[in-house]
């Protein structure tokens, strides 16, 4: 609309207040040098600084940069998970970028995945393969590619509660230059509930929607919440129990009491991953 067709235009320039605006919300705690990340959207930032790859691409123009040899190009890569908790045998998200890279590993390939799937679209990059729930089950490592993707660990592989670390490691098309990453999450043996509160607020009545929340919660569903009060009969909340309830977080779950008596109720919570009881955590019904 203003006649700036040239694409050196947008990619010279980061404009913090555009990605800032509602159609982004690329707010990144107001920080325009967060927003515009090194040698990302642009070459210079909205305060006029430039960015590294404003001084490299001034380099390769003015001849006094080549690119080397592909055995010896370096890689990058960086890789997150989708929770900093899971539970014994909880399939857990892996994401990646990456660039200049031939293969991909995890944990030197020693770990099953479900396959590589495009940040995009979500279609599946490589084979897709099954994982099997529990230990002793038969998925291969398998392959994993994209340079924006992601791929589900297979929860079998975690029988063992504590601090673990996933490295994603990426060597370039000749299969040298190797660069690792990693991150860090820990498998606990049952969800652990943080907090139970009423969804508006105030007591909690026999028909209080609970908002529950804390580590560990499955989020694929199959969650449960087992509520008891001494001498009555155990109520159990689900996803098909007739009233209210929602489970798609791992650290957050919704679920409507349905008509309980007043009294002091002790509540348990549950995935479906690997059946341990959370800790309970008393809860008052007026």
């Amino acid at each position: 609309r203003v006649g700036v067709t040239r694409q050196a235009y947008w990619n010279m320039y980061d404009s913090f207040a555009f990605w800032h605006s509602s159609v982004w919300s690329a707010t990144l705690n107001n920080d325009p040098n967060q927003v515009a990340l090194q040698s990302f959207w642009g070459l210079f930032t909205e305060s006029g600084s430039a960015k590294a790859a404003w001084t490299t691409l001034g380099q390769a123009y003015g001849g006094a940069l080549s690119c080397p040899a592909a055995a010896n190009v370096t890689p990058n890569v960086e890789i997150s998970v989708d929770a900093p908790y899971i539970t014994i045998s909880q399939p857990l998200p892996v994401h990646w970028v990456t660039s200049d890279s031939g293969s991909l590993s995890l944990n030197n390939a020693g770990l099953a995945t479900s396959g590589s799937q495009s940040c995009d679209s979500g279609a599946f990059i490589t084979t897709q393969s099954a994982c099997q729930q529990y230990a002793g089950g038969t998925a291969a490592a398998g392959s994993l590619d994209g340079s924006c993707a992601k791929a589900t660990i297979c929860g079998y592989q975690f029988q063992t509660t504590g601090l673990q670390t996933l490295t994603m490691t990426a060597r370039n098309n000749s299969g040298n230059q190797p660069v690792s990453k990693s991150v860090s999450f820990t498998v606990l043996s049952a969800p652990e509930v943080v907090s139970v509160v009423d969804s508006i607020g105030g007591q909690m009545t026999g028909n209080s929607t609970l908002i529950i929340t804390g580590r560990g919660f499955g989020v694929n569903g199959g969650n449960s919440v087992e509520v008891r009060l001494a001498g009555t009969p155990v109520t159990w909340l689900y996803e098909g129990d007739g009233y209210d309830f929602s489970d798609s977080s791992y650290t957050t779950i919704s679920a409507q009491l349905g008509g309980l008596a007043a009294g002091n109720y002790v509540i348990y919570l549950r995935n479906v991953y690997d059946g341990n009881p959370s800790t309970g955590f008393a809860i008052t019904i007026n």
